[in-house]
């Protein structure tokens, strides 16, 4: 069953998603911990991230008191509301959602295991619920080394599993 998304959702994929993996995009999008740090200043301005769509410089500069680049970037980025809904409904036709940071589907054990550097948005096909089990998968890129604390805690995970 396909998730119904919010602003905030909608706001999150817009902030953090590359929506033209195969063009140079005018801003690149949030990484996670950008997004962790927008969302907590969000929050102290007391507004929702899908209260920011539409918003102008100016007003993203006052509410959440940032400078003038990186509310450019944030408005650009919320900009891109026509190629996230193409990017959807592509997606939708192969089975595939997006699930954001704020949805109530989103796994609730990735927030606690990383609150400042969860995933913003997670693709998923299948049966959500499966992701409430244990289990191990790992996810990266070639070459790329482990960190010593995540390679202790998928040892210890693995012994009590």
């Amino acid at each position: 069953m396909p998730i119904l998304h919010r602003d905030d959702s909608f706001a999150t994929m817009l902030l953090t998603c590359a929506l033209s993996p195969d063009r140079e995009e005018l801003v690149h999008p949030l990484c996670a911990t950008e997004f962790h740090e927008l969302r907590l200043l969000a929050a102290r301005a007391g507004a929702p991230l899908g209260q920011l769509i539409g918003m102008d410089m100016s007003g993203v500069m006052r509410l959440l008191e940032v400078d003038e680049m990186t509310a450019y970037r944030l408005c650009i980025l919320l900009g891109r509301i026509l190629p996230l809904s193409y990017m959807l409904e592509s997606l939708a036709e192969k089975g595939v959602d997006m699930v954001a940071y704020c949805d109530a589907e989103y796994p609730a054990h990735v927030k606690r295991a990383l609150p400042d550097s969860a995933p913003p948005v997670i693709y998923s096909c299948g049966d959500l619920s499966l992701l409430e089990q244990k289990a191990v998968a790992i996810v990266g890129v070639s070459g790329v080394k482990l960190a010593q604390s995540l390679r202790q805690s998928i040892r210890d995970f693995t012994r009590t599993a």
